[in-house]
């Protein structure tokens, strides 16, 4: 009977409910369309908004979307993000903290405490050291070394590394924002590749490029930097700094389509897209003005230059060149025309390498150059290195090959000494160990 008396029960409750389902739906066919539309707008709309914090959450507690660390800058034409927590795994593995002057390292006073030795290290990603911890990179191994050696002196070693710069970027670092700390010792770390950085190639990013006039002094072209400060790029980093800044998903967006933007498959899929997709940020970006850069710094970086005597051997000269060239030798034509190139690279480098040298000898700073390593097959850089060496002696700076220090290897032979192409902790310790060795003698600061 009770058996009963429960199913009959359940039958009427679920009658109920149905009676009640049935009459909601009936209410809310009553309602006007547009009400209707605008009650699903509105769950969709909180629905996504729930799903992209959710989203924010889990990367965030994860560590993940944190490698977008780079903005526009109208001197440089792009630096690191200042204030930026990174999380790094593209290559190895750190976190750290981007500074205010937008190093990854401390951030200094202006002001030298009394019985402080600074130095500077410049270069480019091989330096800043994203790779591996912050107190593993040479700049803070090479700080550590030196206090305990030298306890009666206070040492700061600044790593002022900017990922992807060239030497001619290095150079205006220096002299727009490093002399203001008033260091007294400069090393510049010359990399792979760096001579082919300062002059526009094909593919150039947005950086400023050297050239030399008929007098063979510097000139620098803004053109590709002054495209990227009208491109809506830079609007968005000027009117989103918070989102460039915070967004884990914008972050892992631009993590993902650098790791695939050679893929065939994303290619085409970006095609699709391409169209509506600029349509709609053309719409979007109209309503915001252009960021308002003050560009009257570039005459007064022009004019910095101290006239350098040309005393240099000419290096470029000794290029290997090819001689009885024929018409149906293309190879031999090209390798020539490559060469010639070269000449022109090299050359402006060393002008470059020159002011550098001009502008530490000004403010009592000696510069150190340093001949990164590099594949035993890098003919023309080894090239460069000798000419640079040269360049040293008759200019009268410092130049330490670390190749010299490095075991030699083949193109992507596997050492203990790098992660990839970057060093790792063992090897920004070799760094560090040979220019303690090479540049700070025993006596220097008794």
């Amino acid at each position: 009977m009770t058996l009963k008396t429960n199913t009959i029960e359940n039958h009427k409750t679920k009658g109920q409910l149905s009676d009640a389902i049935v009459h909601r739906e009936l209410q809310n066919q009553k309602q006007p369309i547009f009400l209707r539309f605008l009650h699903i707008s509105l769950w969709t709309i909180a629905s996504i908004i729930l799903v992209v914090l959710l989203l924010e959450l889990s990367f965030d507690l994860a560590n993940v979307g944190e490698e977008d660390f780079l903005k526009v800058d109208p001197i440089f034409g792009f630096t690191h993000l200042n204030d930026k927590f990174v999380t790094f795994r593209t290559e190895g593995y750190s976190q750290s903290q981007i500074n205010n002057n937008e190093f990854r390292d401390n951030l200094y006073t202006l002001a030298k405490a009394k019985n402080t030795y600074r130095i500077v290290v410049l270069g480019d990603s091989k330096v800043a050291g994203f790779e591996v911890p912050r107190e593993n990179t040479f700049s803070k191994i090479l700080e550590r070394s030196l206090n305990e050696k030298y306890s009666q002196k206070h040492f700061e070693v600044m790593n002022c590394g900017m990922s992807g710069y060239s030497t001619g970027q290095e150079y205006l670092l220096f002299t727009q924002k490093l002399l203001k700390y008033k260091p007294d010792m400069a090393i510049l770390a010359y990399n792979f590749a760096d001579s082919d950085e300062n002059i526009p190639a094909m593919k150039a990013l947005p950086r400023p490029y050297f050239s030399l006039d008929k007098n063979n002094a510097l000139t620098i072209d803004w053109h590709f930097v002054d495209e990227l400060l009208n491109s809506r790029q830079a609007k968005y980093y000027a009117n989103f700094d918070w989102l460039h800044r915070n967004s884990h998903i914008l972050g892992m967006w631009y993590k993902t389509a650098l790791n695939v933007s050679n893929n065939k498959t994303y290619k085409i899929i970006v095609s699709l897209f391409d169209k509506p997709f600029n349509y709609l940020q053309s719409k979007v970006f109209s309503h915001y003005a252009n960021p308002n850069f003050d560009l009257s710094f570039r005459s007064e970086i022009q004019s910095l230059q101290i006239p350098v005597a040309n005393i240099a051997q000419k290096e470029e000269n000794k290029i290997p060149t090819i001689t009885n060239l024929s018409e149906g030798n293309l190879w031999a034509n090209e390798f020539y025309s490559y060469c010639q190139a070269r000449k022109y690279q090299e050359k402006v480098t060393a002008e470059i390498l020159k002011q550098f040298n001009a502008q530490c000898s000004a403010h009592h700073c000696p510069l150190v150059v340093l001949g990164l390593p590099a594949p035993n097959n890098s003919i023309f850089y080894f090239h460069e290195l000798k000419g640079i060496s040269k360049l040293a002696q008759d200019y009268n700076f410092k130049f330490i090959d670390l190749n010299k220090y490095f075991p030699s290897l083949a193109p992507m032979e596997k050492s203990p000494y790098y992660i990839l192409v970057h060093f790792s902790s063992a090897g920004h310790a070799l760094v560090a160990k040979t220019i303690m060795n090479q540049l700070f003698s025993q006596t220097q600061f008794k």
